[in-house]
C-alpha cells in the first residue's frame, strides 16, 4: 500500500529506542492478529498472507522471535509504531462499542460488516488512496440488507464502526475516515457545497513489517512524485500556480507533456493526486483562459501535516548539504 507517507518514512532516518518483534512479544499487540475466536468467522480474505504465516507458525510454537523474517535481520519496529497501532485499535473499539445494536440478528450483522470491509479492500486494490464516500457505503448496506433503507443511517452506522473496529485487528488496517471539503452532496443544488464524509485504508503495521511483508519488491514510482508535488506546494506557503508548479517540476528533469522515462506521463499522476484528494485545484478566470493553481488536498492534509512535510524537506536538505561538505 504505497503512498507519499510510506515514502517518506522510508527516506527519513528512524528515531527512538527499538524493540525486538513487538507484534510478536507484547500481550496487547497479540490480540491484533486476531486470536479470538470471535473474529474468526468475521475475517476477510487477504494479501498479507506472509506476515499472518509467520504469525501462526510463532503461536504454534514452530518459529520463535529471532526468525520472524525467514531473510536477513529479526523484523523491528519502534516503540511508537506499535503504541499507535494499538491505540487506534483501542480507539476504534471503543467506538463501535458503545454504539447501540440494531434489531438485526448477529449473523445479518456479521455479514453486513464483511460486504463493507471487502468492499473496502477491493477498491484499495483496485483504486489505491481514492477515498471511497461514506453515501457509497450506505448504498452497499442497504442492497445487501432487505430492511436496510428503513433503517436510516443507524444501522449504516454501525456497520462501518464495527467495520473501523475489526480492520486493525484482523489486518493491520486503520479505515480513516476523512472529511472533504467543498464537494456538492448528493441531492444538492449546483453550487451548495458541504463536507462529504468519505474512507481509506492506511497501514498500521510497524514499517519493517511493511516493507519485510506488504511492500512490493520494487518501489512505485508515483509515490515519490506524489511527495515531491506536495513538498513543491507546502514550501510555496500552501499553494502554488500550475505555471510555477510546471517550473519547479522542469528543474528536476520532469516536463511538462513530456514522458518521464521511470514516470511515464506526468500528467496523468497530477490527475491522479486529484481524484485522490492530494491536491485541490481552483480555476480563476483571465484574458488567456482559465488559470489553474495547485493546494493540498483534504486525504494529503490528513494524511501528512504539512509541517511534517517541511520538516522532511529540510531533514534531506541537511543530508546533502553534510554529503556535499565531504
Amino acid at each position: 500500500m504505497a503512498s507519499p507517507a510510506r515514502g517518506m518514512k522510508r527516506l527519513r532516518k528512524g528515531k527512538g529506542k527499538l524493540i525486538r518483534d513487538p507484534l510478536l512479544e507484547d500481550e496487547d499487540a497479540a490480540e491484533l492478529r486476531g486470536d479470538d475466536d470471535d473474529d474468526v468467522h468475521d475475517r476477510v480474505p487477504s494479501r498479507r498472507k506472509p506476515a499472518r504465516n509467520v504469525a501462526g507458525r510463532h503461536d504454534a510454537g514452530e518459529a520463535g522471535p529471532s526468525n520472524i523474517q525467514e531473510q536477513g535481520a529479526p523484523v523491528q519496529a519502534s516503540a511508537d509504531e506499535l503504541a499507535h497501532l494499538i491505540r487506534q485499535r483501542d480507539f476504534y473499539k471503543a467506538e463501535a462499542e458503545n454504539l447501540d445494536h440494531p434489531h438485526v440478528s448477529r449473523e445479518e450483522a456479521e455479514q453486513l460488516v464483511a460486504s463493507v470491509m471487502r468492499y473496502m479492500l477491493f477498491r484499495q486494490h483496485q483504486k489505491p488512496d481514492q477515498l471511497v464516500r461514506r453515501d457509497e457505503l450506505s448504498k452497499l448496506i442497504q442492497s445487501n440488507y432487505k430492511d436496510g433503507a428503513k433503517r436510516g443511517g443507524t444501522l449504516g452506522t454501525y456497520v462501518i464502526s464495527q467495520a473501523q473496529a475489526k480492520f486493525p485487528v484482523i489486518f493491520g488496517l486503520e479505515m480513516k475516515m476523512v472529511e472533504v471539503s467543498g464537494t456538492r452532496a448528493a441531492g444538492k443544488a449546483k453550487g451548495d457545497t458541504a463536507a462529504v464524509k468519505s474512507y481509506v485504508l492506511r497501514s498500521l503495521l510497524p514499517e519493517a513489517m511493511r516493507t519485510a511483508f506488504v511492500m512490493p519488491a520494487s518501489p512505485e514510482p508515483a509515490p515519490a512524485f506524489e511527495l515531491l508535488v506536495m513538498s513543491i506546494i507546502t514550501l510555496a506557503g500552501g499553494s502554488i500556480s500550475e505555471e510555477e508548479l510546471w517550473r519547479h517540476l522542469d528543474n528536476v528533469g520532469v516536463e511538462q507533456k513530456v514522458p518521464h522515462p521511470t514516470l511515464g506521463q506526468p500528467e496523468h499522476l497530477l490527475d491522479m493526486m486529484l481524484k485522490k484528494k492530494y491536491l485541490s485545484e481552483k480555476k480563476q478566470p483571465s484574458n488567456e483562459g482559465p488559470l489553474k493553481s495547485y493546494a493540498l488536498g483534504d486525504n494529503a492534509l490528513d494524511e501528512i501535516p504539512p509541517n511534517e512535510i517541511k520538516e522532511f524537506v529540510e531533514g534531506r536538505l541537511e543530508v546533502l548539504e553534510a554529503d556535499g561538505a565531504d
